[in-house]
C-alpha cells in the first residue's frame, strides 16, 4: 500500500494491528472467546 493512496491510509490507521500481527489477533480472539 502506498502512502499516497488516501483510502488504505485511514483504513490501516483505524484497523487494529491484528492485520499484520497474528499474535495480537490470536490473543484478541482468545480474550473475546473467553468473554463471550
Amino acid at each position: 500500500m502506498l502512502i499516497g493512496e488516501p483510502r488504505p491510509a485511514p483504513l490501516i490507521a483505524a484497523n487494529p494491528p491484528a492485520v499484520a500481527d497474528p499474535a495480537w489477533l490470536n490473543r484478541h480472539n482468545s480474550h473475546k472467546n473467553n468473554e463471550s
